[in-house]
C-alpha cells in the first residue's frame, strides 16, 4: 500500500486535492506547529478521494474542534487532535464512518451532542475524567 506524508504550515486542503497527482491510497497530512495562526479546524476535504490521517498534535493554539467540522467525511481514517483542545462540538465527527477509534486529549471538557453520531466503525474511544458534558447522542 502506498502511503505519503504531506506537511503543511496552512490549510486549503480543498484546492491542494483538486490538483493532486498520482493520488497515493492514504495520505498522512501533518500540521506544523510553525504557524502560530492555526487556531481552527473548520475545513471541507471529502471530494479528495483517498483515505486521510489527519494529524493536528502540533496545532497547540487549536482549543477546540468546531460543530461540524468534518461532519460526515468519509475520507478521514484517523485523526490526532492536540492536547490543547478542550471542547468538541456538536456534529463534528458526525458521520465519519471510516473512524474506527479515537482518542481525546485529557484536557477535553465538553463533547457535543452527536459529535461521533454514525461513526459506524468507531469501536474504540476513552472519554477522559475531566470530561463534564457529554451532549445528546454524542456517540449513538
Amino acid at each position: 500500500m502506498k502511503t505519503d506524508t504531506v506537511k503543511l504550515h496552512s490549510i486549503e486542503l480543498y484546492r491542494y486535492f483538486r490538483r493532486l497527482e498520482d493520488k497515493p491510497q492514504i495520505l498522512d497530512v501533518e500540521i506544523l506547529d510553525s504557524n502560530p495562526s492555526f487556531k481552527n479546524i473548520d475545513f471541507a476535504c471529502k471530494r479528495c478521494g483517498q483515505a486521510i490521517n489527519l494529524h493536528l498534535e502540533n496545532c497547540t493554539e487549536l482549543t477546540e474542534i468546531p460543530p461540524d467540522a468534518l461532519y460526515e467525511n468519509d475520507y478521514i481514517h484517523s485523526i490526532i487532535i492536540p492536547k490543547s483542545v478542550v471542547s468538541i462540538g456538536k456534529y463534528a465527527f458526525y458521520n465519519c464512518s471510516n473512524i474506527e477509534s479515537f482518542h481525546i486529549p485529557e484536557n477535553v471538557l465538553e463533547i457535543g451532542k452527536g459529535a461521533f453520531y454514525k461513526c459506524a466503525k468507531l469501536v474504540s474511544i476513552n472519554i477522559p475524567q475531566k470530561v463534564k458534558v457529554i451532549g445528546n447522542c454524542a456517540f449513538f
